[in-house]
């Protein structure tokens, strides 16, 4: 099992911190969708040999740290059925501990985290088969629980839980109307956007929360369309704290494609804005990469922001 996990796209994974092990499930492969679990321990991976959920993709799956176990809810299944099912994973066996009926609607491509102040799961949004959810359940370990119905309808965002705040965080996504670049928090029953601009408008990007760092996001697809012309992949790694997003690594999605700055340059403009982050190259010549996405700076003569 060095070799892996066959290739797949859509599947499950999230840490096992009694295990000290990554554990993954599903995915759609090339033959079709999968229901096999793998642990990676940071040096290989080992395929379980455990008998688990029936085959899908698009599921959620989040570590509750409180009773050292994996939950999974939902996905796509045979036929492209909308699950609603949920399973745990304590490290030995997988247990179907609801079965659907009086819980979240069947869905894919919705979001988990833990909510580590209140001890239990959280759900929001994701795609029932006729429409975006943007709801918010809570899962104990035994009852789902719907905590608000009024929130953003997505789908493929990236999801995290910020404990400092005590707030799950939704950023980007397919909404309504396409591709989203908003972020909003839910805390204590109430949404709230976030008035921090970040990233380009994407979706089907990954996101997790580090302490003592923030909800740090990659890639995705960004864009406005809903064409299967306007998938262009992104690559590049973005960071949220208190103070706002702010670029880690690559060039931004959306970025204008004109030459870098010159480091005296870009460090002379940077701070106009308060809110320019920079990369400078390996050999410390250029920036990659110094405003927004949609702001443009000049490349030539006076090198000065606008007032906007």
């Amino acid at each position: 099992d060095v070799s892996g996990p066959p290739a797949r796209s859509d599947a499950q994974m999230a840490f096992d911190a009694a295990g000290g092990v990554t554990v993954l499930f599903g995915g759609g492969t090339g033959n079709g969708r999968a229901a096999d679990t793998w642990a990676y321990d940071g040096t290989r991976w080992r395929r379980l040999e455990v008998e688990g959920p029936p085959a899908r993709n698009l599921a959620a799956m989040a570590y509750d740290t409180r009773r050292e176990r994996l939950v999974l809810f939902g996905g796509s299944g045979d036929g492209g059925a909308r699950l609603d099912d949920t399973w745990e994973f304590d490290g030995r066996a997988w247990k179907r501990v609801h079965a659907g009926g009086d819980g979240p609607a069947g869905r894919g491509a919705h979001g988990m985290a833990y909510d580590r102040a209140a001890g239990r799961i959280l759900l929001h949004g994701g795609w029932d088969g006729e429409a975006t959810r943007g709801d918010v359940w809570s899962w104990d370990g035994s009852t789902w629980t719907l905590l608000g119905d009024d929130g953003p309808p997505r789908l493929h965002a990236a999801v995290g839980f910020d404990p400092g705040r005590e707030a799950l965080v939704v950023h980007g996504g397919f909404g309504q109307e396409g591709r989203e670049d908003s972020t909003w928090l839910w805390s204590h029953g109430g949404w709230s956007p976030s008035s921090h601009r970040g990233p380009a408008r994407r979706a089907e990007h990954e996101g997790v929360w580090f302490d003592d760092a923030g909800f740090l996001i990659f890639g995705g697809i960004w864009g406005d369309g809903m064409a299967s012309s306007d998938r262009t992949k992104s690559a590049d790694t973005w960071l949220l704290t208190e103070a706002g997003w702010s670029l880690r690594n690559g060039v931004a999605a959306g970025a204008p494609n004109e030459p870098p700055l010159p480091v005296d340059v870009a460090l002379a403009l940077r701070g106009h804005n308060g809110r320019s982050p920079i990369n400078v190259s390996a050999n410390g010549e250029w920036i990659a990469h110094t405003v927004e996405a949609d702001d443009r700076v000049p490349r030539g003569g006076s090198y000065a922001y606008s007032d906007t």
